[in-house]
């Protein structure tokens, strides 16, 4: 990684070398644990997912159905 600089051309194997080092560093389990907490979902938080208003159903088709 060392001859990678910002003026470097991201041709494939650039990518695929910076992409690794990126991963290697940031998927740990206490940086993913970090971010589910930070939403509110950990410890696992099933209601708060349920309840988001972007996956409730459109109240108009609901009562469509019935």
């Amino acid at each position: 990684m060392h001859s990678l600089t910002d003026s470097a051309p991201v041709n494939k194997v650039n990518f695929i070398r910076a992409y690794a080092k990126a991963r290697e560093a940031a998927i740990r389990k206490e940086i993913i644990l970090s971010g589910w907490r930070f939403t509110g979902n950990w410890p696992i938080n099933r209601h708060k997912a349920l309840t988001h208003p972007e996956i409730q159903p459109d109240k108009e088709t609901l009562l469509e159905r019935f």
